[in-house]
């Protein structure tokens, strides 16, 4: 089944804040923003559960962006992968990614190629 959209697996702590008592980082909003416009499914890909997933989930209400996620922790439907705990992801995009993070403008400008964004 080929996808008519792509999808981002989105870490919290370290890539959309340092912190959760400090702004997201810079560009990360534009970033996400640009995104959803152009089609993509964004999805909270994050170790934290429970008490922890919440307060990112509020974090992300506190800065306008919880809006813009589609799934927190598991795979947009439908998918063929049902017992996988690893998201089904068309980009992965992480603090702790080999050479570290590259910020929010290198990542909008990778993303929104033609050859990822589908267009």
């Amino acid at each position: 089944m080929k996808r008519r959209y792509k999808i981002a697996a989105i870490d919290f702590d370290g890539t959309i804040t340092e912190d959760t008592k400090l702004p997201p980082l810079d560009g990360c909003e534009e970033t996400l923003r640009a995104l959803k416009d152009h089609g993509w499914k964004l999805i909270l890909w994050t170790c934290r559960a429970g008490n922890r997933l919440a307060a990112a989930k509020n974090y992300l209400r506190r800065n306008g962006l919880y809006e813009l996620f589609d799934a927190f922790n598991e795979n947009i439907e439908p998918t063929k992968y049902k017992t996988s705990q690893k998201i089904l992801a068309s980009v992965y995009i992480d603090d702790r990614v080999i050479g570290g993070f590259p910020g929010w403008k290198r990542v909008r400008e990778a993303s929104l190629r033609s050859r990822l964004a589908g267009t």
